[in-house]
């Protein structure tokens, strides 16, 4: 079986941006298992993070909406 990537997922609504780092595939992949987890709004954008960025991810954050500090703090680890 092939090795999945990691997506950044974001949506959009009246609250402002959610955020969720999935495991999947294909982006597709990654946009279902957002909705699925219950990542609130409409899908924005996605795509996949490179080898380097994936190995900043801590485990704990993969799988589930992010609440804002962790998206803050992680964006910081990635280094945008």
């Amino acid at each position: 079986m092939p090795a999945f990537a990691l997506f950044w997922i974001v949506h959009r609504d009246g609250d402002g941006p959610h955020v969720m780092v999935a495991r999947a595939p294909a982006l597709i992949h990654a946009k279902l298992r957002a909705l699925i987890a219950g990542l609130p709004g409409d899908y924005v954008e996605g795509h996949m993070l490179d080898a380097a960025r994936e190995k900043r991810v801590p485990h704990a954050l993969v799988g589930r909406p992010l609440t804002q500090a962790e998206v803050d703090r992680l964006l910081e680890r990635l280094g945008r």
